[in-house]
């Protein structure tokens, strides 16, 4: 897979995708993330016209999105993710401290002022939830576990094969942040399109 950044990326950021997953192959060698093909120089990013290039393994399968969902195939991508947030455990870079990146859990009490823009009718149960938030959650968050976390186990992120996650793609929006996050980001999106979570 030949990935070339936009111009504005930041090559820090890269170079955090790029450690991050050359650790976990390191700490979980059968972990099913793609790894870095390195240049004939062995550098692992080179510079073409202004964009970083990377060149990453290929990850057999279909993704999520396309697969039929079924227990088990949940089951399998709860333990996967498990062993991926096992697997950062102890990793640390500082490009992953993004003060004020929106996608981070931690950051949630940032998101209030969108608030007026939600329709009438759903707006005070948004409201409720940030109350309830902010009285129960964000006086606990210096007391959870940090971490730095994938946090984008999307249906378009995640490959399944043979009835089960075998793989995740896109480490785009790491983050350092608490790491029960990883299972909540997990959790909203397998659930996303689900009518009654409860029965699910």
């Amino acid at each position: 897979v030949l990935k070339i950044a936009n111009t504005a990326e930041d090559l820090n950021f890269l170079a955090l995708q790029n450690l991050a997953m050359q650790h976990i192959a390191a700490v979980d060698p059968g972990l099913g993330i793609q790894r870095l093909v390195p240049a004939t120089d062995g550098r692992n990013m080179v510079a073409w016209r202004g964009h970083a290039v990377r060149v990453l393994t290929f990850l057999p399968g279909q993704l999520l999105s396309s697969a039929t969902i079924t227990p088990e195939l949940l089951g399998s991508l709860g333990a996967f993710m498990g062993h991926l947030s096992a697997a950062l455990q102890g990793f640390g870079h500082p490009a992953s401290h993004r003060p004020g990146f929106l996608w981070n859990l931690d950051e949630v009490m940032s998101l209030k002022p969108w608030l007026a823009d939600i329709k009438p009718e759903r707006s005070e149960l948004v409201a409720r939830i940030f109350a309830r938030y902010e009285a129960r959650v964000l006086p606990l968050l210096p007391k959870l576990r940090g971490a730095v976390v994938h946090q984008d186990a999307n249906d378009n992120n995640i490959v399944v094969n043979g009835g089960e996650v075998t793989g995740v793609i896109d480490f785009g929006d790491m983050t350092y942040g608490r790491q029960i996050n990883e299972l909540a980001v997990t959790l909203a999106y397998a659930l996303l399109d689900v009518e009654d979570v409860y029965k699910s």
